[in-house]
């Protein structure tokens, strides 16, 4: 069977009585088939049932011939056999249609070119971007270890201060024991030393809780 041959189904069938077939360059037959059926094709068949359901016109032609003639030339260009895309332009005369290639190759390809750049600038930028984020974010976090550091600092200071007032007043505490023993001490060296009464002309001395006098 051609490559080319279609087959369609009923609704296909449905479709082409409702609307012509598409601009194409072949002619569509309508072929019947030997279990009863029909099969549209391109390629012309015999029978009393054929009928001819598109007559390709001249317009119809040149312009497939054109298409295949482009299809050709794309294809061997985008494998980049230019010498073959323009022998083969030459051939078929088809010059014009080569440079409105070769032009239209070019704007593609700069477009793509201009695509690459620009995807490749918003990927320097994105890129960019993260490394600003992360030194933001590692300068964030230098600041809240800092601030950290700073209250604990302070705090540690705090407690020197304290402490140091703590011995401070423990110091003070302990030599205002010692002051208050040795005032006792002397208070009980005082009374215990005889003393003279000029009064009763006596040396009066405390001994324990007594007075005595001589």
């Amino acid at each position: 069977m051609n490559a080319r041959r279609v087959s369609f189904c009923i609704v296909a069938t449905i479709v082409v009585m409702v609307a012509p077939f598409p601009v194409r360059a072949q002619s569509i037959y309508k072929c019947p088939l030997p279990d009863g059926g029909y099969q549209y094709t391109d390629v012309a068949c015999a029978g009393s049932d054929a009928k001819v359901v598109h007559k390709a016109t001249a317009a119809e032609v040149a312009a497939k011939l054109n298409a295949d003639d482009r299809q050709a030339i794309v294809s061997m260009l985008r494998n980049n056999r230019v010498d073959d895309a323009k022998r083969y332009a030459v051939a078929h005369h088809q010059e014009a249609l080569y440079n409105s290639i070769i032009s239209s190759l070019v704007r593609e390809q700069a477009v793509a070119e201009q695509r690459r750049e620009q995807q490749a600038e918003i990927e320097r930028n994105q890129r960019a971007q993260a490394i600003q984020d992360r030194i933001q974010n590692l300068a964030a976090q230098n600041q809240n270890l800092q601030q950290q550091v700073d209250a604990q600092a302070q705090a540690l200071e705090l407690q020197k201060q304290r402490a140091s007032q703590a011995r401070r007043q423990a110091r003070n505490a302990q030599d205002a024991a010692i002051n208050a023993q040795n005032a006792a001490r002397q208070a009980q060296i005082d009374a215990e030393t005889p003393k003279f009464n000029p009064q009763t002309k006596q040396w009066c001395q405390q001994i324990g809780d007594t007075v005595q006098c001589h």
